[in-house]
């Protein structure tokens, strides 16, 4: 238990160990996203697919749910399959997992929602607008209670992550890293770490479990951090030159990770270099899905299935004009049934 009296700790650019610095040009990755030098176009559907990778490019839509008259930004899947979003109407949604029905309305923020995750204890955590997170818990009779308020911070918090020891980890507007510990006793969060190791805006961070490290992106700065999972202590960095988007990042197995910005970007975790870049119109959104393919949003409103076979990219199909609308957000459920979300504030089920 942490001794409530004590002083985060903080962390600064000071601690820095050692930084790669690799610059991507543009220019010389081909339209199908390789490098030129490449004999095989790695998103060339002639690639022979496994035949235990499921095309998802041949889904149909079954069910339209209309969450908001504005952006729907995040949706995501709970343990009991049910649905989640949150959107530029303040609110959290809730839809049950049958007839994916409205459950529960929870309003508790005074500006956007722009990111909802469950903890392991099934609690809900969201980040906002409005400079805050909020622990949520969800009651039998769809009711709530918001536990415990963070307002650490001084902007829009983006994304918050939980580690398998519970601590949680926020990055934000602010471009400071937090890192919270569960006091046990209370079973709330408090304030450890802030680890400064940028001078912008953080998008995203994830816990890569197959290396037991860290792994933050900042696309204003150019700059993806390695960092160790127990010290906080930086390892090294990336610095992609070609950004111009947020983020998103994703571990694809213990071998190798995704990063989309301007493109994805495969980096290999032994030695943290980029072994494969795929280049398209709009990845700054790609979505893991549970065979550990991804879909990626193209041109906005078509979504792309792909898969990365030894390094490679490989393209296995596309679903064109998805939405009438900019795409904000894919999930999936257990069951293997997708869910994506648009900037109209409509969600579509795919099966």
């Amino acid at each position: 238990m942490i001794n409530t009296l004590e002083k985060p700790k903080t962390i600064s650019k000071k601690s820095q160990i050692t930084e790669k610095k690799i610059i991507i040009n543009v220019n010389s990755i081909s339209k199908n996203g390789i490098k030129q030098k490449e004999k095989n176009p790695s998103t060339n559907t002639s690639n022979k697919i496994s035949m235990n990778i499921k095309d998802y490019s041949k889904l149909s839509s079954f069910k339209s749910i209309s969450d908001s008259i504005r952006p729907v930004y995040y949706i995501c899947a709970l343990q009991d399959d049910r649905l989640a979003t949150c959107s530029f109407d303040h609110s959290i949604k809730i839809y049950d997992n049958v007839k994916y029905k409205l459950q529960q309305k929870i309003k508790c923020h005074k500006s956007h929602v722009v990111y909802i995750t469950q903890l392991f204890d099934g609690r809900l955590l969201s980040c906002s607008r409005d400079c805050t997170m909020k622990l949520i818990k969800l009651t039998s009779d769809n009711s709530y209670k918001v536990e415990q308020t963070l307002n650490n911070y001084s902007n829009e918090v983006i994304k918050v992550i939980q580690l398998d020891n519970s601590k949680i980890i926020s990055c934000s507007v602010d471009p400071i890293i937090k890192i919270f510990d569960l006091v046990q006793l209370t079973n709330k969060f408090q304030l450890e770490n802030n680890l400064i190791l940028y001078t912008n805006k953080v998008d995203s961070i994830l816990d890569l479990k197959g290396v037991k490290e860290l792994i933050s992106a900042s696309h204003k700065e150019k700059l993806v951090v390695f960092w160790k999972l127990n010290t906080y202590e930086k390892i090294c960095s990336l610095n992609i030159e070609c950004w111009e988007r947020p983020c998103v990042l994703y571990e694809l197995n213990n071998n190798f990770a995704a990063i989309g910005g301007n493109g994805i970007y495969i980096i290999q975790l032994k030695n943290h270099n980029i072994t494969n870049v795929l280049q398209s119109n709009l990845t700054e959104y790609f979505y893991m899905l549970n065979d550990k393919t991804f879909l990626t949003i193209e041109s906005y409103y078509s979504l792309r299935h792909y898969k990365v076979d030894k390094k490679r990219v490989i393209l296995i199909g596309e679903i064109k004009e998805a939405h009438k609308k900019c795409i904000y957000s894919i999930c999936q459920f257990k069951n293997g049934i997708i869910a994506t979300a648009d900037f109209g504030g409509l969600i579509k089920l795919w099966k």
